[in-house]
């Protein structure tokens, strides 16, 4: 009976081993869905990696209009200074 028992034991653990890593078996499944939930993790980073880009470049070019903004009102807040001490002058 230990030598027949043996063989059954060994013949439930490949057997469990065969529907495991068969085709339609746990682990297969289980690998199949992590590789799926991996390639929807990868496209959404790329997704918001082109989001990270397009909102930097919108960014960069409302500051570069903002520093021509300011550029232009320290102009005029210098042209105006000028005037304001000619007249105080006259």
């Amino acid at each position: 009976t230990g030598e027949g028992d043996n063989a059954g034991l060994i013949t439930r653990i490949r057997d469990f081993a065969f529907a495991a890593n068969g085709v339609s078996g746990d682990i297969t499944t289980r690998t199949r869905g992590l590789e799926s939930t991996k390639k929807s993790n990868e496209d959404a980073m790329d997704a918001m990696e082109l989001r990270l880009e397009q909102r930097q470049a919108n960014l960069l070019k409302q500051y570069q209009a903002l520093d021509a903004k300011m550029a232009t009102m320290s102009s005029l807040s210098s042209f105006l200074s000028s005037q304001v001490s000619q007249w105080n002058k006259s």
